[in-house]
């Protein structure tokens, strides 16, 4: 091999940023009372304490073992009843969180997950993920959902993220919005252990492993 080709093959091992999944974000709702905070402790972006959107009317977060909730896990009190996903976006039915970096630093994001259980005995409820890099315009736009009736018991809904989601400078959004079949304003729709992986880095870097 010649000076040159050893030369740009020095450049690249020199340059190269090898990239593990991390938790840039972590929701578990607390254990004894309402936490909205993430409990990641990456030191290079930072995790927004989790919202509600304006169609939320209140957490309906607490304990619920007869039914083999966790101790704490958040379920969907709504102000309207959305039938549809589309219904949910009208009304603004969701929990969000924004992630954003540091200065001079770059995120990338790999895959990100929820647990999610419907409680009532009859119907069924769903969760459908969103983020701001594709928008919320209609259900068509959503990363992945999940619909479960109780006899599914807690299902881990786990999106990986592709070739859209591997370089921001900025804050990013995601959005879980939820509706279900029999109309109530309390959805029977409970989530936790809300979990973003990734990594941010140093910029500007190279990229060339993903684990």
């Amino acid at each position: 091999m010649n000076r040159i080709g050893i030369g740009f093959l020095l450049g690249l091992l020199v340059g190269a940023t090898t990239v593990f999944a991390d938790d840039l974000a972590f929701y578990g709702f607390g254990t004894t009372s309402n936490d909205w905070s993430s409990s990641d402790t990456d030191e290079l972006s930072t995790a927004a304490d989790m919202v509600k959107g304006p169609g939320i009317s209140e957490s309906w977060s607490g304990f619920h073992s007869s039914i083999g909730l966790p101790p704490r896990s958040f379920g969907f009190g709504l102000n309207d009843l959305p039938g549809t996903i589309d219904d949910a976006i009208d009304l603004g039915d969701y929990l969000s969180f924004t992630i954003d970096v540091l200065t001079n630093n770059i995120m990338m994001f790999t895959n990100i997950s929820v647990d999610v259980r419907y409680k009532y005995a009859e119907g069924n409820g769903s969760v459908a993920v969103f983020s701001s890099v594709d928008g919320w315009a209609s259900e068509s736009d959503a990363l992945g959902s999940i619909t479960l009736t109780t006899s599914d018991g807690w299902k881990k809904l786990s999106i990986p993220l592709g070739t859209n989601y591997v370089k921001f400078l900025g804050p990013v959004e995601f959005r879980f919005y939820t509706r279900d079949s029999k109309g109530r304003a309390d959805t029977g729709v409970h989530v936790d252990n809300v979990r973003l992986q990734g990594r941010a880095y140093p910029y500007p870097g190279l990229v060339i492993t993903i684990f």
